[in-house]
């Protein structure tokens, strides 16, 4: 069995899920056949996120044991609790930034897009510190992860769409969600 997160046993029960039940605490799971890839375990999670009110979801690049998971809820219990309570009722929206295509320039003319690019990011940073508890960088994307109430998730997808175009002219903004809360739990490894 793969697990794909956790949750309260009343949440579970009020859902009509079953999982493997520790207390009052619950590990959703499924046959690892119908879990083959990221995507399926992705999907999965956004399925019990829709149907639960708290839910904590592994993350989904890689599969985790449930006996794995077990053990860890065992050591981890107070923490795990804290935690669904904390994320109660919250949805992740996550903004990505990337850079804008350009046409092989003069160097100093692509150092110039690029120190525009860091002082837009820089801008953002400040502009999302309220709604943004993280954000990292990779490969020159820059990736915001947003932890907001799940009934202003759509209010605050347009916010994030609709951002000063001008200022953020190059990069490319893509908003999505409303995700299971994956930036904001740490599972077992």
């Amino acid at each position: 069995m793969i697990a794909l997160g956790f949750t309260r046993a009343d949440m579970a029960a009020q859902a009509g899920l079953t999982g493997s039940t520790s207390g009052d605490i619950v590990t959703l799971h499924a046959q690892p056949h119908r879990l083959s890839d990221a995507r399926a375990r992705l999907r999965a999670c956004l399925s019990c996120a829709k149907s639960l009110d708290s839910f904590l979801p592994l993350p989904p690049r890689r599969p985790v044991a449930l006996a794995h998971a077990m053990a860890w809820l065992a050591a981890h219990r107070p923490s795990i609790r804290s935690e669904l309570d904390r994320l109660a009722g919250c949805a992740q929206l996550s903004l990505e930034l990337r850079p804008r295509a350009t046409p092989a320039r003069s160097l100093r003319a692509r150092a110039a897009a690029r120190r525009a690019a860091d002082d837009a990011a820089d801008h953002l940073t400040c502009a999302l510190r309220p709604l943004a508890a993280t954000h990292r960088t990779h490969q020159s994307v820059l990736r915001f992860d947003a932890l907001v109430p799940r009934a202003q998730t759509d209010r605050s997808l347009a916010q994030l769409s609709g951002l000063c175009p001008e200022t953020f002219a190059p990069w490319q903004i893509t908003a999505t969600g409303p995700w299971p809360p994956f930036s904001f739990f740490e599972g077992p490894a």
